[in-house]
């Protein structure tokens, strides 16, 4: 795992602003992200509410697990580290030996929706 400091020097750094029409139960909206790097951490101000390897697959991260009001205000920061070419990461579908930049490709609000089911 890299140190604080060098995850502060070397990872690139994104904004995703939170739109004011998403709706208000956080609990149904996901931020759905995809990425290619290393290690990715996601920050509500300055508060640490999600982290990820990557795997290839999406990165989804719920809005309920931020700070009350703090994405609407603040946004959302990611940082994202760079693979570096003799890293020993193994990501499935993915071949050769070319280092992948720390970037994301793609960043959307999805809003899901839960409907109860009774029986008989």
């Amino acid at each position: 795992m890299p140190r604080e400091e060098d995850i502060d020097a070397a990872a690139a750094q994104h904004r995703i602003d939170v739109p004011e029409d998403l709706p208000r139960d956080p609990a149904g909206v996901l931020l759905r992200l995809r990425w290619t790097g290393d290690l990715a951490r996601a920050y509500a101000g300055d508060v640490l509410v999600a982290d990820q390897f990557c795997s290839g697959r999406v990165w989804d991260i719920g809005l309920d697990r931020m700070p009350a009001g703090a994405p609407l205000t603040e946004g959302l920061r990611l940082q994202v580290l760079p693979l570096a070419r003799d890293a020993p990461v193994h990501v499935p579908g993915r071949t050769g030996d070319a280092r992948r930049e720390a970037r994301v490709l793609d960043a959307a609000w999805v809003a899901t929706r839960r409907w109860s089911v009774r029986t008989g």
